[in-house]
């Protein structure tokens, strides 16, 4: 069944491609119209129905429109033969788009029993494979108890050697802890007569230091002292100076700043004049390049339209 719908969509769909360029040629109903009101001959009218077919079906609505444009009987037998064909070539599209719809759907139901069937067989692939989990499964858990019982016996008896050493062990460390207590006490009644002897002379060291210390925090001050003295008075001497040559400095600037201020506004006052001078002869060049403009375009409107017209007409007679 399949193989007959590809068959039957297959020739169709040839038919449909060579219907396909005709119709993007076809005349419509209001392009016929048009070529008979311009006045084009009905014997022209027929041969380009004839060579380019129609794009309308002739109901009556399509015949009273042809016949109040003026069509004769041969425009309208042309316009009913090419319309059946139109019809007809419809009808063979129509029938196209229905077995192209039922070839979708056949496609669509394989591929779903193709699912399905695949569904099936993983589904019995993962009950085997289950199946042998658990099987490997049950036997690593005996194979593991038994391991684990073996482990419990290893391990009390590992924890019985154990407590064994553990009491030799403790004994022997409880009489090494006595002996090296003893010599710890020693060492440190040792040390701390040490430590006593070495702070003694810590203590006298630092004293000393300290004297130095404050002996050159003294002479430092005061050189320091005298220092800063002197800076002072050459820091006034500075100011001084500064200040005197700061006051005939403001005085020149502001002698300059009036006299650059009355250059500038005399500089505005012209450059002012000039603009206004510049605005009036802009103005008048700007209305008569305005008038100019407007004549112009105007006059090649006119003549863009008269060009339209005449491209108009002759496609209409062409």
């Amino acid at each position: 069944m399949l193989k007959v719908v590809v068959a039957v969509f297959f020739h169709l769909t040839l038919s449909a491609l060579s219907v396909s360029a005709q119709e993007r040629k076809a005349l419509t109903l209001d392009g016929i119209t048009l070529l008979i009101r311009e006045g084009a001959s009905p014997a022209r009218v027929s041969q380009l129905i004839e060579q380019y077919g129609v794009a309308f079906e002739l109901d009556e609505r399509a015949l009273r429109q042809l016949k109040q444009a003026g069509a004769s009987e041969a425009v309208l037998s042309a316009v009913k033969k090419m319309s059946v064909q139109f019809t007809a070539e419809q009808q063979r599209k129509r029938q196209l788009d229905e077995l192209e719809r039922k070839a979708r759907v056949e496609r669509e139901r394989q591929e779903q029993e193709a699912k399905a069937k695949a569904e099936r067989e993983r589904q019995a692939r993962e009950a085997v494979e289950k199946a042998e989990r658990e099987r490997q499964e049950r036997e690593a858990k005996a194979r593991a108890e038994r391991e684990q019982l073996e482990r419990e016996a290893k391990a009390k008896a590992e924890r019985e050697r154990q407590q064994k050493e553990a009491a030799a062990k403790a004994e022997r460390e409880r009489k090494e802890k006595e002996a090296a207590a003893r010599a710890e006490k020693e060492r440190q009644q040792k040390e701390a007569a040490a430590k006593l002897e070495r702070e003694k002379r810590e203590q006298e060291a630092k004293a000393k230091s300290e004297r130095e210390r404050q002996e050159q925090e003294a002479r430092a001050k005061a050189e320091r002292d005298r220092v800063e003295q002197e800076a002072r008075a050459k820091a006034e001497r500075e100011r001084l100076e500064k200040e005197t040559r700061a006051r005939a400095e403001r005085e020149k600037q502001e002698r300059e700043a009036a006299a650059k201020a009355e250059r500038q506004r005399q500089e505005r006052e012209a450059k002012a004049k000039a603009e206004r001078e510049r605005m009036e002869r802009d103005a008048k060049v700007k209305a008569d390049r305005e008038r100019q403009q407007g004549e112009t375009k105007e006059t090649q409107e006119a003549k863009e339209s008269e060009e339209q017209i005449r491209d108009l007409r002759r496609r209409l007679l062409r």
